[in-house]
């Protein structure tokens, strides 16, 4: 039964209760597992429930999905209110994800996180929000990996191997060359990874967080022989944790020393951090070791030689900021593993330091003995 506008104020006994009864009513879409279809039938239905809702029938909508901290996130359309244009930002790229994967799976077209967000830069504004949104269409659908969207991490970390190393997955065979520095290859996470030859003379799996270093080190191979080297040009991406996660799982029983080198700065120690701990298993590298740069070494070193003196630089204050929040999460951190208690004891004292001198200073200036003998 419709009723007027002065019915319902006549009915309603305050004005948040008037203001409920006029909103309109919504069709609420569980973004959730369909046992009973596909991915890209489920993709398909739950795209032409949202878009009947809207177009036929003039109905609003709320979406509720899971972010990855297990929490529901609500999204409504129409939304009134001061933060609607939120509201139809977050609709909008969850309905673009959904059509794009959609795509991809009626074409069997593979595509990267790049290619998605270069198709719209003004909608997504970042590369980083689609990730995160392709998150959040994983955990709401309770998958185990992203790779059934057929949208794939682009490549950006470089490895160098002195052995080939194979990567089989369903559809297609990866391998890293020997002795050649490349790009990681394309990998899913149930690709598995192993190697044919004798590995008995790699010692050292390095991580390096400058591309301009890992360039310098693998010039002459001969003198690297001993080691794999990695490098995530900076942050790392899901891809190059990922590679790592699989070497990491290939060389479990092996002695071998796994060792993270980065600026002497706090987003050096932000970037070891990266590697170390993530929320889903599979991007995690837990055998790494913090090695340095350390601000003390670079610092007694320009004292030795004055011609470094420029190498060494004040903090700024996003640089104070950033060690500041990072002291305060290892102080916070609950380990119970000895070697995590000692790792986080090692990266607070670092971050000490450098607040100490007040200085930070770039890996580049140390040899190239430095990280492959050290």
């Amino acid at each position: 039964m419709v009723s007027t506008l002065a019915q319902l104020m006549q009915n309603a006994e305050s004005k948040e209760e008037l203001i409920t009864k006029l909103e309109p009513q919504l069709r609420i879409v569980h973004m959730s597992k369909d046992a009973d279809n596909d991915i890209k039938s489920h993709v398909k239905s739950m795209l032409g429930l949202m878009t009947n809702c809207v177009e036929q029938h003039h109905q609003g909508i709320e979406v509720v999905c899971k972010n990855p901290k297990g929490t529901s996130t609500k999204v409504k359309f129409p939304y009134e209110s001061m933060k609607g244009d939120q509201q139809i930002t977050k609709i909008s790229i969850l309905l673009t994800l959904l059509k794009t994967v959609h795509n991809k799976l009626c074409s069997r077209e593979v595509s990267t996180i790049r290619d998605v967000y270069y198709g719209n830069t003004e909608l997504f504004k970042s590369q980083s929000k689609v990730v995160q949104w392709f998150g959040v269409l994983q955990h709401s659908m309770g998958l185990k990996s992203r790779d059934v969207f057929n949208v794939v991490p682009a490549q950006k970390g470089l490895c160098f191997s002195p052995v080939n190393l194979y990567f089989t997955r369903a559809t297609a065979d990866n391998d890293v060359v020997a002795n050649k520095a490349g790009l990681i290859p394309y990998i899913s996470q149930d690709s598995r990874l192993f190697w044919k030859e004798d590995i008995s003379q790699i010692r050292k799996i390095i991580v390096i967080e400058k591309e301009a270093v890992f360039n310098k080190l693998t010039i002459n191979p001969n003198d690297i022989q001993h080691c794999i080297l990695v490098t995530g040009k900076g942050y790392p991406d899901f891809l190059t944790r990922l590679f790592l996660n699989k070497l990491q799982k290939l060389t479990h029983s092996s002695d071998i020393d796994w060792e993270v080198y980065t600026d002497a700065d706090p987003h050096g120690v932000h970037i070891s951090l990266k590697y170390l701990n993530n929320e889903e298993e599979q991007y995690n590298c837990q055998k790494l070791a913090f090695k340095g740069a350390f601000i003390s070494r670079l610092v007694n070193q320009t004292l030795d030689d004055t011609n470094k003196l420029g190498q060494i630089l004040d903090l700024k204050p996003r640089d104070i900021s950033l060690a500041t929040k990072l002291i305060q999460q290892l102080s916070t951190e609950t380990e119970t593993e000895p070697t995590n208690q000692t790792r986080n004891k090692t990266f607070k004292t670092e971050l000490q330091r450098q607040l100490f001198y007040f200085k930070k200073a770039e890996m580049n200036s140390l040899s190239i003995d430095f990280y492959i003998n050290s």
